[in-house]
């Protein structure tokens, strides 16, 4: 029992916010309630891989959310380049058996916003 009310608590947090939602139809009531329960999933497997740090999931990622990566210009090529994270990080990437690329592909793509789409439907 003692679980469940640690997964509801978890679920209700500022990371996976499962509150009630409003949505309208049955489709995306149930597509809202499997993406809250799959990072609920990720949320034990990062904790499990972590036990071993002494720190909360949410430590662990507060910690990976310094990652970044650098966009190289060249005359008309490019690439992205993924630096090597902090010490903690890396051994946090390192538990979850994660090996980041050095480089990335640049894709010049242009994404659509929801406010680009207003004022192009207007």
């Amino acid at each position: 029992m003692q679980k469940v009310e640690k997964a509801f608590r978890s679920m209700k947090s500022a990371y996976l916010e499962l509150r009630p939602w409003f949505v309208r139809t049955p489709a995306h009531t149930r597509a809202h309630a499997f993406i809250v329960m799959l990072a609920y999933r990720i949320e034990i497997e990062l904790e499990n891989a972590w036990k071993k740090f002494d720190l909360t999931v949410e430590e662990g990622i507060d910690d990976l959310s310094s990652l970044c990566a650098i966009e190289v210009n060249v005359g008309e090529g490019g690439y992205i380049t993924v630096p090597t994270p902090r010490e903690n990080g890396t051994k946090l990437m390192e538990a979850l058996e994660v090996k980041l690329p050095t480089v990335l592909p640049r894709r010049r793509r242009k994404v659509a916003l929801k406010r680009t789409l207003k004022s192009r439907r207007k």
